[in-house]
């Protein structure tokens, strides 16, 4: 086990970085929800192809 870990420590450490960067994107889209935002701004927002204004219906 020891002999694989040594051999294989660059991609463990990629992949728990990877992994890392992960969680904290899905975190901060989870936040957004919770708050009411658009994850991704108003660009990104459902609500800007029927015209109604992003600030309007979104708690900031």
């Amino acid at each position: 086990m020891l002999t694989w870990i040594l051999t294989n420590w660059g991609t463990i450490l990629v992949s728990l970085g990877v992994l890392f960067l992960l969680v904290l994107a899905l975190r901060s889209v989870r936040k957004d929800q919770k708050q009411g935002g658009c994850p991704g701004g108003c660009a990104g927002c459902s609500h800007a192809a029927c015209g109604h204004a992003c600030d309007v219906n979104h708690k900031k």
